[in-house]
């Protein structure tokens, strides 16, 4: 039998009391209206005995496991109970703070009619939001507006956050209104109690069916209530939330590409300063150097099906020259900028390469990549960006692009990701072009990115981390993305300051990077003034544990405004985070996300949500569409890690047992 308490699934009374919990006073119901509530073991009970006589006879077609003909529970009660339960939760919280747990507690719970529901509470603070919200848009500038804008953003995301909870609140009653106001049914239980007296006397006992004998009150206080806080409301709210909005997933990487390039044509994509110079490339721009580029790898041979070699350090020309590849149906195998040309020669070896990008630096610092391909028996051309992106003839250009295929397939290679080595045989993953646009699809249902949001890319982009998280996601959302000419402290520091960045994606090595120059900030006129902003720091992170209240920037207005002023959150991957590490980014007011996967996923397949509260040691729940176990746990739970999705490879190249044991 189930032990007492147990409870699962989205029941009528599971939401109901959560909300109260939340602070919801007034409920909707129908006084009179009979709630049936059957415990778990007496169902237990009738599915037993109803199997027996089906062994020996033919049953009654209905045996309705009810008790509200017996020992009815109506509505009005059921809320008074709720109200009980609900100081005596309040009574016994040890989190938050007590004055504030005191009050919540004495806020009775009382039984509402609809109509006073809908004129006094949920529906009509949610309309009000909504007037609050149109009337504050109204107030923008038309002129952009500056702080002005700011202010008035500000003010709407508070006021939107209060129209989105009470529309989630209202639609939670709505979805159970017929079970709470209309459906006043009474269910017999006549073929029950019927089966159950024909049962032995001495065997009753091992069956129980007596709901007129249930102590509803300390049934519902020591047992019902408790049961749903054990089992259900850890992840009811979750539940209950709206569910992640649902994202279109591409057909192929060329779909986003040509979307994104027209529906944000005029919109910044890509940022860089190099050599005192700023640069920055629009979604049409973005277009015609990638067609240009597809254009020149055609002229020079690259077919579909074949393989490019991608070498360089993060830049505009890096994303322009991978979507060229994609468009002649040629796959890219992007390598480590920082590889050494035997590194290179085994690459090219084992993706059996058609050609080689370079960057001009990487160019000049590998000069004897050539000769070295040719001493190797390599037949593969090197392309520097100068010449992938020299402006030809409209003539030759119209030539070039006859080349390129009308489409490619969602199975076809977008990516061959190699692990690093200058001996042997690597192994290579084959990304398809669906592996990626599933990613970015599930990223883009948990990161809610915009034309707003800027990302600083600063892990190498062959990482599909970065790839993924930092570049496809956001060309597919219209974000824009900057660049660094190198990667220092003082580079980075002032690229967040300045630039238009609100997220960006790094391994716990940039954090520590961060971490340590805000600390040394903190620390710089004197110990004293350090030791407070510590403090304060462990104080803001208790806030947003217990109450998620985050103080942070407001405490540390200058450490948030020296880094622009809009970050949005960072995510982490690549090893763990260090608890120090999170908690004082948590203290310090900014949201740092950490996400768990591995290449052959494209490579997320965990990750925390922004709206969570900060688990320490959590690499948060499976991406939606990904399922993940533990095979085989120890004791300590460790096994091994499974994984099963639209983002998982499609295999190993050319390595079809490892592809097999895999």
């Amino acid at each position: 039998y189930p032990f007492p308490g147990w409870n699962e699934g989205f029941t009528t009374t599971a939401p109901l009391i959560f909300i109260a919990l939340k602070g919801q006073t007034q409920i909707p119901v129908n006084e009179k209206l009979v709630l049936d509530i059957t415990p778990v073991d007496f169902v237990s009970s009738v599915m037993l005995s109803v199997t027996a006589e089906a062994l020996v006879s033919e049953p009654r077609l209905v045996h309705q496991a009810a008790t509200g003909d017996a020992n009815p529970n109506d509505m009005k009660r059921i809320v008074g109970l709720l109200g009980l339960y609900k100081r005596k939760h309040f009574d016994e919280k040890e989190t938050g703070f007590k004055l504030v747990n005191e009050i919540a507690g004495r806020m009775e719970t009382r039984p509402v009619t609809p109509s006073r529901f809908e004129k006094t509470s949920t529906p009509m603070i949610n309309a009000a939001a909504k007037h609050a919200s149109s009337f504050l848009d109204s107030l923008r500038p038309r002129w952009g507006g500056g702080r002005v804008t700011d202010w008035i953003d500000t003010a709407k995301q508070s006021v939107d956050r209060v129209e989105e909870v009470t529309r989630e609140t209202a639609a939670a009653f709505d979805l159970f209104r017929p079970f709470m106001i209309e459906n006043a049914y009474i269910f017999r239980a006549d073929n029950v109690r019927s089966l159950h007296s024909r049962i032995r006397k001495d065997e009753q006992a091992l069956l129980p069916w007596r709901p007129d004998r249930l102590d509803w009150y300390d049934y519902w206080m020591n047992v019902h209530f408790p049961g749903l806080k054990k089992w259900i409301f850890p992840t009811l709210e979750e539940d209950m939330r709206a569910q992640p909005k649902r994202v279109y997933t591409y057909r192929d990487l060329l779909e986003l590409f040509e979307t994104s390039t027209k529906r944000f044509a005029t919109r910044v994509a890509m940022r860089i300063e190099r050599d005192g110079r700023k640069e920055q490339y629009t979604y049409a721009d973005l277009h015609e150097l990638a067609t240009r580029a597809a254009g020149f790898f055609a002229g020079e041979g690259v077919r579909p099906g074949e393989r490019v070699v991608l070498l360089s350090n993060n830049a505009p020309e890096w994303g322009m020259s991978y979507f060229g590849v994609l468009k002649t149906g040629a796959s890219c195998i992007p390598v480590d900028a920082e590889s050494t040309v035997d590194e290179i020669l085994n690459f090219a070896r084992a993706g059996e390469a058609a050609g080689i990008i370079i960057s001009q630096k990487l160019n000049e610092e590998h000069s004897d990549l050539g000769d070295r391909l040719r001493n190797e028996g390599l037949a593969v051309s090197i392309w520097t960006f100068d010449q992938v992106f020299a402006l030809p003839d409209e003539a030759t250009e119209d030539e070039r692009i006859a080349l390129l295929p009308a489409k490619v397939t969602a199975q076809t290679v977008a990516s061959l990701i190699f692990t690093s080595g200058t001996t042997g045989q690597p192994k290579g993953v084959m990304l398809s072009h669906r592996n990626l646009t599933s990613m970015v699809s599930m990223l883009s249902s948990v990161f809610d990115m915009s034309t707003k949001d800027g990302v600083l890319s600063v892990l190498p982009l062959h990482h599909t981390f970065e790839f993924s998280t930092g570049f496809l996601t956001p060309l597919s959302r219209g974000a824009q993305i900057t660049y660094l000419p190198e990667l220092t402290g003082e580079a980075l520091a002032r690229a967040i300051k300045n630039g238009h960045v609100t997220g960006m994606v790094g391994v716990p090595a940039l954090w520590e990077l961060l971490h340590r120059r805000i600390k040394n900030r903190l620390y710089e006129n004197s110990d004293w003034i350090g030791k407070a902003a510590d403090a304060m720091i462990k104080a803001n992170a208790w806030l947003r544990d217990r109450i998620s209240l985050n103080l942070g920037p407001i405490l540390f207005y200058p450490i948030h405004e020296g880094m622009g002023g809009r970050i949005r959150y960072f995510v982490s991957g690549g090893s763990a985070l260090s608890e120090k590490l999170q908690k004082d980014f948590q203290g310090l007011g900014f949201t740092i996300l950490e996400g768990y996967g591995l290449t052959e996923a494209s490579p997320v397949l965990t990750v925390t949500r922004p709206e969570n509260r900060m688990l320490t040691g959590s690499v948060g729940r499976p991406l939606p569409g990904v399922e993940v176990k533990i095979a085989d746990p120890d004791a300590s739970g460790v096994g091994e890690v499974i994984a099963r999705g639209p983002n998982v490879m499609l295999g190993y190249y050319a390595d079809e047992d490892a592809t097999r044991n895999t």
